[in-house]
């Protein structure tokens, strides 16, 4: 409560030279206020940790516990001091008000000695490591007293702030000095503080400047301000508040109206100097975190956020920053005070970029741990789960990291704690986001769909995720960097709701699946993962299937008796005179953006074939081929085999001339077709451009 010569220090011996601007804001380590620290603040304090001396200049109680009694803390201190009397503005002090106020009190906000403060809470909340200097003023209109007595304190602040338009909350320190040389023997202890009178917000001090038995030296002036602001913020009552009930104070031991010990007092005669300009000292105060007397709690980093010089890092979030080489990692300087965020606690970063916006945050919760996410990961993280309301970060559905960014082929990633997965062959908790490299974008998974990736082996199996998890009737699905088709690549894996299972589907399979429409087509959400069937592979649908073999796709849609057939391209002749060159056809997107090849007419001779083989059925059927929007131009002549008696093989030709149309054209209708072929010697030559669909969704359909 009152600040006795001990607390500075005896003579002016030094124990370690360290500019408070540099003690406050040198790399210094921390530890947490919730989550446990493998680093504490002892080992990484380059002065180490102390025990309280607790010795004949002592106030009684020294080696009691602190505690709150039914009182409140300073949760957002702002310091107001008050140089009074015009001996401030000459002689060897002249500079010092100034040097205090800003280049101490102004730059406590952020530091690792002002964050041992953050230990200490009320009901409301803890105080918090971001002190504001309010101001500062020399008072020369009013005279100072010879002879300064307590009782002058509180007028002279009422003088100012009615002069300086200083507000007063509950928040708000104001602390006076003496001029210089004035007679201030009536004065108990060095320092002092205590609640302003009846009626007014705030707390007052005093610190001794011309006391025989206190260091009034600038050194000496600093240390007593520092234990006085320490004190007020935690024990902002004070004592011999004479209107407040006997058992109504902050943070003390047990005795705390008639002679407590508070946060600085249990560390009296440790401190330690810096200086430059002016000689600082620093007191040390009690840490909850390493039960000793200590000058910081976390390591402190110069930062780029406006209005603050430095940001603490401290505990389990302190462990992984160093781990990852602090200042030196993707993640850069902080920009903010650890502080609570749902059930755990977050400490945010410069990070690095995405698009126009820069990301990187440290989260910390008790069942997970602490690790980093930052740049587009955590860019998608903050956006929280889609289609899911409410939250971002861990708030979301992710739920709470899991793993630092993790490099993998294609890209990187993070686990999340959420979300879970009941039903299936692979049930649990979890969820992630990757990078896409490829892309330069960031993708979820979460649910069954994360946990049916993870098993089917994750980016190393199914590629890279290209698409967030997406809703469609019936289920979900994620779209994947995936596995190859000829020079397509692609994948997906869909959840179905009615069967509580994740199927994958890949490969040249997906390829037609993805170009007839995937999940909202006719053919609906996959039943099956992709099986072996006829010496080829097949995969189910709700309403159909799709199968491959011999290089060609066939779509077969059951619930409307349709079915779509990719072609089989042949070259027939190449680097003859009929045929010159090796390239007889073409392959493209036509302009309705599907897959499609063409060539030129040439004339009666054969350079390729274009052949579909339809499942034959002897009902009758519409057979319509697929006419490029686009890069078609002539007629082609259409051989159709059909089988008389089921197996007598009959052909006819049918013309279709493409040029004024596009999209499916019916071809014919009729039973016991075999096969559909066209080649291009249509009679026409160069420049009579011929087309066709290359994917099943876009070929051949038959519907019976």
């Amino acid at each position: 409560m009152k600040t006795s010569i001990g607390l500075v220090r005896s003579g002016r011996g030094r124990i370690l030279v360290l500019l408070v601007t540099a003690l406050l804001g040198c790399g210094m380590a921390v530890v947490p206020a919730t989550p446990a620290a493998a680093v504490s603040d002892c080992s990484l304090d380059p002065y180490g940790c102390q025990t309280p001396k607790c010795g004949s200049d002592q106030d009684a109680g020294c080696n009691e516990s602190l505690y709150l009694h039914n009182g409140t803390v300073q949760h957002n201190p702002r310091i107001y001091l008050i140089f009074w009397g015009s001996g401030w503005n000459s002689g060897p002090d002249s500079g010092y008000p100034a040097y205090l106020a800003n280049e101490v009190f102004g730059k406590l906000r952020g530091t690792a000695f002002n964050n041992i403060l953050t230990q200490y809470s009320d009901a409301s909340g803890p105080v918090n490591n971001d002190a504001v200097l309010g101001g500062y003023d020399v008072d020369t209109s009013t005279a100072a007293p010879g002879v300064f007595l307590e009782s002058y304190v509180n007028p002279e602040i009422d003088r100012e702030v009615a002069k300086k338009s200083w507000p007063a909350t509950d928040d708000t320190q104001f602390i006076v000095f003496p001029q210089p040389g004035t007679d201030q023997s009536q004065l108990t202890g060095c320092g002092r503080h205590y609640m302003r009178s009846l009626g007014a917000s705030g707390t007052a001090a005093w610190v001794a400047s011309s006391k025989s038995d206190c260091d009034g030296s600038e050194s000496g002036l600093s240390g007593i301000a520092l234990h006085e602001y320490a004190e007020a913020a935690t024990d902002p009552q004070g004592l011999d508040a004479s209107w407040l009930p006997t058992n109504v104070h902050g943070w003390a031991t047990d005795d705390p109206h008639n002679d407590p010990v508070e946060v600085a007092d249990k560390c009296e005669g440790w401190s330690y100097e810096s200086g430059s300009t002016y000689t600082v000292t620093q007191p040390l105060l009690w840490s909850p975190a390493v039960n000793a007397c200590t000058i910081m709690h976390g390591k402190d980093y110069p930062t780029s956020d406006p209005g603050w010089s430095y940001h603490t890092v401290y505990g389990a979030i302190l462990d992984r920053y160093i781990a990852l080489q602090e200042t030196g990692s993707a993640l850069g300087v902080p920009t903010s005070e650890e502080h609570s965020i749902g059930s755990g606690r977050v400490s945010t970063f410069a990070g690095t970029s995405c698009g126009a916006n820069r990301y990187g945050e440290i989260y910390w919760s008790s069942g997970t741990g602490a690790y980093e996410v930052h740049g587009c990961i955590d860019s998608r993280y903050q956006a929280g789960i889609p289609d899911q309301s409410g939250g971002a970060g861990p708030t979301s559905s992710f739920g709470f990291p899991k793993s630092n960014e993790t490099p993998v082929s294609g890209g990187s990633y993070n686990t999340f704690a959420g979300t879970s997965c009941g039903a299936g062959p692979h049930t649990g908790s979890g969820s992630a986001i990757y990078w896409n490299a490829a892309s330069g974008t960031a993708y979820e998974l979460h649910g069954c769909l994360y946990q049916n990736y993870a098993a089917a082996g994750g980016p190393g199996s199914l590629g890279m995720p290209r698409s967030n998890e997406t809703k469609v009737t019936g289920g979900y699905y994620n779209l994947l960097a995936g596995t190859s088709c000829g020079s397509s690549t692609g994948s997906g894996l869909y959840w179905v709701s009615s069967l509580s299972a994740a199927f994958r589907v890949y490969g040249c399979i997906y390829q037609a699946y993805a170009g007839f429409g995937g999940p909202t087509s006719v053919l609906g959400l996959p039943t099956s993962d992709e099986y072996a069937y006829n010496g080829g592979r097949r995969s189910d649908f709700q309403c159909g299937s799709i199968s491959y073999l011999g290089g060609v796709s066939t779509i077969n849609v059951t619930c409307n008796g349709t079915s779509y057939y990719a072609p089989q391209v042949n070259t027939l002749e190449s680097n003859t005179t009929a045929c010159p060159g090796s390239s007889e056809y073409f392959t493209t997107n036509d302009y309705s953006g599907k897959p499609i090849g063409w060539t030129y007419a040439n004339g009666s001779h054969a350079c390729i074939q274009v052949l579909w083989q339809p499942t034959f059925t002897s009902n009758t059927c519409t057979f319509s081929v697929y006419v490029p929007n686009g890069y078609a131009t002539g007629t082609i002549n259409f051989l159709i085999t059909y089988l008389v008696n089921g197996d007598i093989p009959r052909t006819r030709t049918v013309s279709l001339n493409e040029n004024p149309v596009s999209g499916y054209q019916t071809l014919t209708t009729e039973a016991n077709v075999a096969s559909i072929q066209f080649g291009d010697n249509t009679g026409q030559s160069y420049p009579t451009q011929i087309g066709w669909g290359m994917q099943a969704a876009n070929s051949l359909r038959q519907a019976c």
